[in-house]
């Protein structure tokens, strides 16, 4: 898939995660295209960026030009979109057609949810410190839920061992988690999106909200997948609906 008559390209970017499980990677639908993959955790190491600026340090990683395609999942999302702006103002040209598989823009809920997730992948108990952080939004609730991974870090440390080699394992960790939370907590942060170019939205819920994704979403063309019950990135669905959304492109 490397270009189209015209010249217009269809390389697609795949924003992705480092270590997803296999039914929350992009690898099976791009398995075929001229695929970049940019996991935005190695982009923005310290959870500092905002998404425009997160955004646009992607687009300024791209050596070949802009894709036609910008594909995500779930709370990668919200960064798609403002990647394909970014691409629209750098380059001059429409902006690629982003698509998202199941999206979700993040919430309060969300966050505190992937943070009893990193405390079980840790072996602790996350229900102390999320009855601490409850009522918390925005930036306070991600500083508290932060400041309670770091808090662990000796325990952890002594738990592996005790010595470098454990302490820099659980400092990884500890910062990885730490960048995730950010990451998650910029989605809302920036609030719903005003695009320009296309967006597909591909998913295999009865019902879609989009109100938090983007500023207009009676523009968004949405595809109901029927999974069988199973996950969406898996599903032959998908795979022929994502087909049949590049091939409109061409």
């Amino acid at each position: 898939m490397r270009s189209a008559p015209g010249g217009r390209r269809h390389q697609v970017l795949a924003l992705e995660f480092t270590g997803l499980p296999e039914d929350q990677k992009l690898d099976r639908l791009t398995k075929e295209t001229d695929c970049v993959r940019v996991d935005p955790l190695t982009v923005d190491r310290t959870g500092s960026l905002g998404l425009p600026a997160l955004a646009a340090r992607v687009r300024d990683g791209l050596t070949d030009g802009p894709p036609g395609f910008v594909l995500a999942y779930c709370t990668a999302a919200p960064l798609a979109l403002h990647v394909a702006e970014a691409c629209r103002q750098r380059f001059g040209t429409a902006a690629p057609h982003a698509v998202l598989f199941d999206p979700d823009p993040g919430s309060s809920a969300y966050l505190l949810q992937e943070f009893a997730v990193l405390c079980g992948n840790l072996g602790v108990d996350a229900g102390a410190a999320s009855a601490r952080a409850a009522g918390l939004r925005g930036d306070a609730l991600l500083t508290a839920l932060r400041a309670e991974l770091l808090a662990l870090k000796d325990d952890l440390t002594a738990a592996y061992g005790g010595d470098e080699d454990a302490e820099e394992l659980v400092e990884h960790l500890l910062t990885r988690y730490c960048v995730w939370l950010a990451f998650l907590a910029a989605g809302p942060a920036a609030g719903p999106v005003p695009v320009t170019g296309p967006v597909t939205v591909i998913t295999g819920r009865d019902a879609v909200d989009l109100t938090g994704l983007v500023t207009d979403p009676s523009g968004v063309t949405v595809h109901h997948c029927a999974t069988n019950g199973g996950p969406l990135l898996l599903s032959e669905a998908a795979d022929t609906t994502l087909r049949a959304v590049v091939a409109g492109a061409r």
